[in-house]
């Protein structure tokens, strides 16, 4: 037996309310001598009842409560589960009390807890379809005596769910929890793990619908693919042991909410419960798109893969733009398909981005020989809302470049437009060409008339402004001569030890001389290339082509009105070998979604380089990990980009793809707005319960509110919502199907008329004792025992034979001395006010009996003469005593 305080601080407290009692009492010199005690006395019970003082008593006999494990995934252990308790109960300690409590999805009791229990198996109504370890703890600890040490064995497979929190608990109450673990047997299962498909789809839109099937051995089946209950797809199936995954593809017809169940039938499969899943897709109506084609006709196969997802789509070219992002609104979406950044003005773009930024409308942008780099998408505002970058990721790890810049300052160059001449623009076009090079390229630049000047003798590309300060100095001359110009840059390039070598020649007149052609010839038998910019009606265009031609470049016609700085940068992009990517390759997925959700990818044969940013998603990449595919959400709007094209000059294999409709579309449904259904719908499955909780907008309180549930087998179930709070909806209906439930929320005023309606869904899968990944490597068990000091045993006769610690029984004192210290005060108020203390003094001092008077009689004392009698003040000497001794006060 032992003595134990909660708050032991308090008898500290206790002495110091001793301390101050005893003072008052001497201080007042009222209390006598019995209240005194008592007050005292009323401190300390007090003080002690504060501090909670409890003693530890001996208890009884020990018991145990022995946890059998009836779940399914146990159910063929269930013979030896039954045979090792009977083996434990059969050696058992005579001075232990047993029971039995069978648990599954709940615990009940099999044998109670008694000296000899008799167990012969489950016999209650036990739900197998789950492992409810914790609330078999729970149920368990609660039974177990307080008088009687205890403690608990499980037996079980291990695959169960971590009771911690139990554990904790039972731990806390010194109560430990010995395990035996069961072997689990593998049985030849195959199930259906997983089915995929979007959170939501427009009508029309084509989609995969991904089914993941786990096997437990090798064998083959029949995989059948339902929408709304009714098969869509069929196909034999080969399951190897471990994961499978099939992708079925389907579109969408209707709008609302479709339910979509996978099952299979397979060969050696021993059990059924998890050969179905479900899942559900809400399907929106028909998106409205806007296709804007760079040049006419350039998004025609865009178009066709668009109508044959369905979808409807206006087509306009870049200029027809709309400048008003709310005129944009009526679009879900715009997709650019190789579209030059200046087809359309900054008023067009501030549009397109406002509304995709502001107004959630999304932006597909597919590449081609006009767009990105090529399009003049470098530090404009369309590069902005773009997830990439107009840059290389490395430049210096690209082939080396020398270009040169051969221009026409002849009289003639003198001529334009709007007080801008010929020479001024040539003269930034070469400057913006510049500016595209790195520093590992070279450039020269050669003005020529009748003659050929340097103007930048070929050098390094490392010093951009100073290069565009010579270019500036460039004067206009006399007549036209190609020859020395070509002659001069031949010579220079020849020397020059760069992996590719190109000329742009820009002129806007006819030549005064002759021989140049076999120059050309020459540049091009050392690998030099030439192209050529034609300027005005005056050049000869048809020999500039024939130029460009023999020199294996291009051949550009351009008038006054065209953007030669745009024409240089291009021709510079497209020779560096740096943006212009002319490469067969495999795109390779980076990242799953409904984007990439295909077996695998055709070939491509080129793209446009670009740096993905920071917070962009890349899809798929190049075999040079440049991005190809990547997407962003930009402000309230979805942005993605194609770094390919849609005419087959790199796509071509893409194109003929049996999934190219899908891919493409694909793209442009990616980025169409989110669901705008009117409030949100949540539904839960319980038990066997659907717990439904329907939050309406900010006008949808104080209505009538109503779901229909369209059951797994189609059956229909209807049920009233009650408002629980402002707006929140809820209710519950029964749900003991496995499967996808459609649910359809509507809302009805007073008058009854249709207010709003909602639609949503849920899935309620196989109980998790069917699934197959779950083993018992998990640990479970093992940590159970650690976490409450028990042990794991492997014998099942040595479970009950040691005999238990009985219990300690702990008596708690603090009530006692409550009610002592009530009593004592009721004692304390009547001493005090009944005179109880005066009673006891004058029975401290009684006359003495007889006897004690002679034992107790001493010799007289002397007696003493009466002292006189001091005169009684009266009240008027008094006063005047009082005023003689302030004024003796006053003089001192």
């Amino acid at each position: 037996m032992s003595l134990e305080f909660l708050r032991p601080w308090a008898l500290a407290v206790m002495a110091a309310g001793l301390g101050w009692t005893i003072f008052i009492a001497l201080r007042s010199r009222r209390t006598r001598g019995l209240a005194l005690a008592l007050r005292c006395l009323l401190v300390c019970l007090l003080s002690l009842a504060v501090a909670a003082p409890s003693i530890l008593l001996p208890g009884g006999n020990s018991a145990v409560w022995l946890l059998a494990d009836a779940s399914d995934s146990a159910r063929a252990m269930q013979e030896q589960i039954t045979g090792d308790i009977r083996t434990a109960i059969e050696n058992k300690n005579k001075s232990l009390d047993a029971g039995v409590i069978a648990f599954g999805g709940n615990a009940m009791v099999e044998a109670p807890l008694s000296a000899e229990p008799m167990y012969s198996g489950v016999r209650t109504a036990v739900d197998g379809q789950d492992s409810d370890l914790s609330g078999a703890l729970t149920l368990a600890g609660a039974l177990l005596p307080s008088d009687a040490g205890g403690r608990i064995v499980v037996l079980s497979d291990g695959m169960l769910d971590d009771p911690a929190a139990a554990a904790k608990a039972l731990a806390a109450r010194g109560i430990p929890v010995d395990v035996l673990p069961i072997s689990a047997e593998t049985l030849p299962d195959a199930q259906v793990s997983e089915v995929r498909v979007p959170a939501s789809a427009y009508a029309g839109q084509s989609f995969s619908v991904t089914v993941r099937v786990d096997a437990a051995l090798d064998t083959a089946g029949t995989l059948v693919l339902y929408q709304n209950r009714m098969p869509v797809d069929t196909r034999q199936v080969t399951l190897r042991k471990g994961e499978n995954t099939f992708v079925f593809r389907d579109v969408a017809q209707v709008s609302g909410v479709v339910t979509y169940e996978a099952r299979l039938l397979a060969a050696g499969d021993a059990r059924s419960q998890n050969d179905s899943l479900g899942a559900y897709v809400y399907v929106q109506g028909a998106p409205r798109l806007l296709l804007v084609e760079g040049r006419p006709g350039e998004g025609s196969e865009m178009a066709a893969m668009l109508r044959a997802s369905g979808m409807d789509f206006e087509t306009i070219q870049p200029v027809q733009l709309p400048a008003d992002a709310g005129q944009l609104q009526r679009y879900d979406a715009v997709v650019l398909v190789n579209v030059d950044y200046d087809a359309a003005d900054e008023s067009q773009w501030q549009a397109l981005d406002t509304a995709v930024k502001t107004l959630g409308r999304g932006l597909t942008v597919i590449g081609g020989d006009s767009s990105y780099a090529l399009g003049g998408y470098r530090g404009t505002l369309l590069e902005d809302m773009l997830p990439v970058t107009i840059d290389v990721r490395s430049k210096l790890d690209l082939p080396s470049l020398a270009l040169m810049l051969v221009i026409d300052k002849s009289g003639s160059m003198t001529d334009g437009m709007f007080g801008t001449t010929r020479l001024e623009l040539a003269k930034e076009a070469a400057m913006r060409a510049c500016e595209v090079l790195t520093e590992n390229d070279q450039v020269g630049v050669i003005a020529f008339d009748d003659a050929a000047k340097w103007v930048v003798p070929l050098r390094q590309a490392d010093d951009i402004a100073a290069i565009q300060n010579q270019i500036g100095t460039i004067r206009p001359g006399g007549g036209t001569a190609f020859y020395t110009a070509l002659y001069e840059s031949a010579r220079a390039l020849i020397e020059s030890d760069a992996a590719q070598k190109h000329v742009i020649f820009l002129t806007d007149g006819e030549p005064g001389d002759s021989g140049y052609e076999g120059i050309v010839e020459d540049m091009a038998a050392h690998g030099i290339t030439l192209t050529t910019v034609a300027v005005g009606s005056g050049a000869d265009q048809r020999l500039l082509r024939a130029l460009a031609q023999r020199g294996g470049g291009r051949a550009y016609a351009a008038d006054e009105f065209d953007n030669l700085p745009k024409i240089f940068t291009k021709e510079t992009y497209l020779v560096s070998g740096s943006y212009v990517q002319n490469r067969t390759f495999t795109p390779i997925i980076t990242h799953e979604s409904v984007l990439t959700d295909f077996a695998g990818f055709p070939q491509m044969t080129g793209y446009l380089a670009a740096t993905e940013k920071a917070l962009s998603t890349v899809e798929l990449i190049s075999d040079r990990e440049d991005p190809i595919l990547a997407w962003w959400q930009y402000g309230a709007g979805r942005v993605l980009c194609f770094m390919g094209d849609s005419r087959g000059a790199w796509t071509g294999q893409l194109l003929s793809w049996s999934d190219a409709a899908a891919f493409y579309g694909g793209m442009a449904a990616f980025v169409l707005p989110g669901d705008e259904r009117s409030g949100e719908l949540t539904a839960q499955r319980a038990g066997d319960s659907l717990e439904i909780t329907y939050t309406a907008p900010e006008d949808g309180s104080g209505l009538s509110t109503r779901v229909t549930a369209i059951l797994p087998d189609g059956s229909r179930q209807e049920i009233l919502l009650a408002e629980t709070a402002q707006g929140v909806y809820t209710g519950q209906m029964t749900a003991d199907q496995y499967g996808a439930y459609a649910l359809r929320v509507e809302q009805y005023a007073a008058d009854g008329s249709l207010e709003r309606v909602m639609e949503g869904g849920t899935v309620a899968g196989y109980a998790r004792e069917y699934d197959l990944r779950r083993t018992q490597e998990t640990g479970v068990l093992e940590r159970l025992a650690a976490l409450t000091g028990g042990q794991v045993y492997s014998d099942a006769s040595q479970l009950l034979a040691q005999a238990g610690k009985g219990a300690s029984r702990r008596v708690d004192l603090t009530r006692g001395l409550m009610i002592a210290a009530l009593l004592l005060l009721l004692l304390d108020i009547a001493v005090r006010r009944l005179g109880w203390d005066a009673l006891l003094d004058k029975w401290l001092k009684r006359e003495p009996r007889k006897g004690e008077k002679q034992r107790m009689q001493k010799p007289a004392a002397p007696e003493k003469a009466a002292a006189p009698k001091p005169p009684v003040p009266q009240a008027g000497d008094t006063a005047r005593a009082l005023l003689q001794k302030q004024k003796d006060k006053k003089l001192l």
